[in-house]
């Protein structure tokens, strides 16, 4: 996918490129959140396929618009960055889900819900937040402002 995504990044420009890898990332969500213990496997994996396709094309292409907004002679500190809101974002991203998996699963069972009936809500809660935020994020890299290559 990387190469393709590359492809389609010198056409139509690492926004868009990015923009759209986000948005097949929220559009493999949305549906994974839907998924229970009768979801049969194949379909689960186009959910995952979708979603992977959608990294293929965001994630290269932001970690090169990351290291290619700085000076040449910077490009350790465009990289380090790019990697520190990486894993910021994943450790965010796990927390918001864990905790919205951790209250739904204590309210459900709390309320006469089966535990896995409290973790199948709890967790399509989860993908559905995860989801808007990926769709927000994708909005603003498309509609955000536009900085030339960095110079020093």
């Amino acid at each position: 996918m990387t190469k393709y995504g590359m492809r389609w990044t010198r056409r139509a420009g690492e926004a868009r490129t990015a923009g759209a890898g986000l948005a097949l990332i929220a559009a493999g969500r949305l549906p994974l959140s839907t998924a229970d213990a009768q979801t049969p496997y194949p379909r689960y994996l186009v959910f995952l396929l979708v979603m992977a396709a959608g990294a293929g094309l965001a994630m290269p292409t932001l970690s090169h618009a990351t290291v290619g907004s700085v000076p040449a002679h910077r490009s350790g500190t465009g990289s380090g960055l790019q990697g520190a809101a990486r894993e910021l974002g994943a450790a965010l991203g796990i927390a918001v889900v864990g905790t919205v998996l951790s209250v739904r699963v204590a309210s459900g069972t709390g309320h006469g819900a089966t535990a896995v009936t409290a973790f199948t809500d709890g967790t399509a809660l989860g993908y559905r937040i995860a989801a808007g935020v990926v769709l927000v994020v994708g909005a603003a890299v498309v509609s955000g402002p536009r900085t030339g290559r960095g110079q020093e």
